[in-house]
């Protein structure tokens, strides 16, 4: 009988127990859900406080660098001059003075100074909106190639205060605009999937119009064209024609003259056959895009590494850019060195900062991470951006 009694009482206490969870189940999975749903949201609005930031720190350092920019260095004269002594429609040929800009790059700053009038600022003002302008479509190429959020912070971050980029904002050259064309092209032409009639007219006049605002997009535009060369190719035939008269009445004279006064002067920016001299050109263009720092080795670990994981996602256009600056390099047409390689800093970027999305390999790729940029990171905001090579 106190057996019976017993069980009696542990049913009535287990059903009252189980009637209990029942009523706290669902204000619990209320809570749950808005507790994830908040944290959520404030990941969100702090990722994006975070661009903001780094953002407004490389506006903030490429401003200040412009406003203190009053005078000419004595290349910027020497295009100054080349400038001054033509109409605006002679901005499309040869400039002489072994002076060489793309012809809307010139034809755009004789506008503006022609409006607001001759003075240093006047001229710097389309490097600097360039530099200012390519942060935010180095972070469209992230959102491209990235799926991490951090992964694209720390991406942004770098090319924020990356020192060649900020002392090129304002000087009076179009390394700046090079580089904005270059993170518009990574990011646009990836997205082109349909060519009916419009787009491809559309594309076509963009492709042409282009090498005459910065030279290095044909690297791009090559790139686009080798990947979609079934839908692309009718493009070919007025892209060819465009550039032959770019070359004849304006690239070429400006070489030749280049190469009577600094018959070597690139020569750093090509590379040959061996594996050392490879290395060489890999160690020289590292050390300029990331200067103060001089331990290269995680850098280039780091390089190599990116384009085995590309070429694993088969992202083929980022890819056949990187083949096509290369080869430019290699067949000594085109040098990639210094500030005409200025460019290819956003590339190089993307390349090593892609490690850092491997699974079980992150603690690796964030080591090498860490000594590729440590010292540049903690001593640039103690050192003078250097315009120089």
């Amino acid at each position: 009988m106190v057996e019976c009694l017993l069980a009696k009482e542990d049913v009535a206490s287990s059903s009252l127990v189980s009637r209990s969870i029942k009523k706290i189940r669902k204000p619990l999975r209320l809570f749950f859900v808005s507790g994830v749903y908040v944290m959520k949201q404030m990941q969100k609005y702090l990722y994006f406080a975070l661009l903001a930031l780094f953002f407004l720190l490389g506006l903030t350092l490429r401003a200040k660098l412009y406003i203190a920019s009053n005078v000419f260095s004595d290349d910027e004269c020497r295009l100054v001059l080349s400038i001054l002594n033509k109409n605006i429609w002679e901005s499309f040929l040869f400039l002489g003075s072994a002076q060489s800009a793309p012809p809307l790059f010139i034809f755009c700053t004789k506008m503006i100074t022609a409006v607001f009038g001759f003075s240093e600022h006047a001229a710097k003002f389309i490097p600097f909106v360039s530099s200012v302008a390519a942060i935010y479509f180095f972070y469209k190429c992230c959102t491209q190639y990235f799926k991490k959020n951090y992964t694209r912070l720390a991406a942004v971050f770098i090319f924020a205060i990356c020192q060649p980029l900020i002392a090129f904002s304002s000087i009076f050259k179009q390394y700046s605009t090079d580089v904005l064309i270059a993170c518009i092209c990574l990011y646009y032409f990836p997205k082109i999937k349909e060519f009916d009639r419009k787009k491809l007219i559309i594309t076509g006049v963009g492709i042409c119009i282009l090498p005459f605002i910065s030279l290095p997009s044909l690297f791009f535009i090559g790139a686009f064209l080798l990947k979609n060369f079934k839908n692309t190719f009718k493009l070919l035939l007025p892209l060819a024609a465009t550039m032959i008269l770019y070359y004849f009445f304006n690239l070429a004279p400006a070489k030749l003259d280049l190469d009577t006064h600094f018959p070597n002067y690139w020569n750093d920016g090509f590379f040959g056959f061996s594996f050392s001299d490879f290395l060489r050109f890999l160690v020289l263009n590292i050390k300029f895009y990331f200067v103060p720092n001089t331990f290269s080795l995680p850098a280039i670990i780091l390089f190599i590494w990116g384009i085995c994981l590309f070429i694993r996602e088969k992202c083929s256009y980022i890819l056949l850019s990187l083949l096509l600056v290369f080869m430019a390099a290699f067949m000594h047409i085109y040098p990639l060195s210094g500030r005409v390689g200025l460019y290819f800093i956003p590339v190089m970027i993307i390349f090593m900062l892609k490690p850092l999305e491997t699974g079980k390999w992150i603690a690796v790729a964030v080591v090498l991470v860490f000594f590729s940029f440590c010292k540049y990171d903690f001593c640039l905001l103690y050192t003078s951006p250097s315009p120089r090579d």
